[in-house]
């Protein structure tokens, strides 16, 4: 159930996840309900809040999404007042639609362990198991097809660092494309032309990957990557009691990633 309240000038919708083991994950949408505040006002309030949820509920920061009205002029802001932080967050240009100048997307977990590693990936242990994820990746030079490639060897790089591979970990990919009409294109040939080198490899590598995975895997879902795609064939998608959640559980996993 969706429960919604307000602090001060900050409205909030949150949802609750949970697990056999009572782990808790929570999301949070922030948003200011008066718009005549200027940027700094909205932004301390959107964060006071942020932090009065984490001491209420007991539950540990682990993502935030910014949603701004212009980013170029705000980016400074948000970033000094996140700054030291050891979990992933990340920033895009998409004002809020009552005319406000940010709104926050948080996740919250139990018992959970941040850390950011030097590769530019952030790792978040809990009871859930072992997350990486990568925020703000961008590419500013070159066609909408070069940057997404560029930007997806980067991640893929990342992964193989860590002891991962974009066919057996990828669980979600989240793209954000200025000028969508003219670059959407671009962005999925290549895209597309990334996954399907690496589900091919990993086919040839593993003609019997479900059976070598359902060994593989454990109950709380391993070390992964929490990112996931619709074009990768994921070991999480076995018909394994052992290991499937269930849908209002799996529902939680999703963008871990933001390019």
């Amino acid at each position: 159930m969706m429960k919604k309240f307000t602090l001060g000038i900050v409205d909030m919708q949150q949802k609750a996840y949970s697990n056999s083991n009572n782990d808790k994950e929570i999301h949070i949408l922030s948003s200011i309900n008066d718009p005549l505040q200027d940027f700094e006002h909205q932004l301390s309030a959107i964060l006071d809040a942020w932090r009065q949820v984490a001491e209420t509920e007991s539950v540990k920061p682990v993502f935030q999404r910014f949603y701004l009205s212009d980013i170029v002029n705000q980016a400074e802001a948000v970033q000094n007042a996140i700054i030291g932080h050891e979990y992933p967050a990340s920033m895009i240009q998409q004002a809020p639609a009552n005319g406000t100048k940010i709104a926050l997307w948080a996740i919250y977990m139990t018992n959970a362990q941040t850390k950011k590693l030097e590769d530019g990936l952030f790792q978040v242990t809990s009871g859930y198991g072992s997350f990486y994820w990568s925020t703000c990746m961008t590419a500013p030079e070159g066609t909408p097809e070069e940057q997404t490639d560029k930007i997806m060897r980067r991640y893929i790089r990342q992964l193989e660092d860590n002891d991962m591979t974009l066919a057996q970990n990828c669980l979600r990919t989240w793209f954000f494309v200025n000028d969508i009409d003219n670059n959407y294109h671009g962005m999925v040939v290549a895209r597309n032309k990334v996954f399907s080198e690496h589900r091919h490899a990993f086919h040839r590598k593993h003609r019997h990957w479900r059976q070598d995975c359902k060994h593989a895997c454990t109950g709380n879902y391993g070390s992964l990557s929490c990112i996931r795609s619709r074009f990768v064939e994921n070991p999480l998608s076995l018909r394994s009691r052992q290991i499937e959640p269930d849908k209002r559980i799996w529902r939680k996993f999703r963008a871990r990633n933001v390019y």
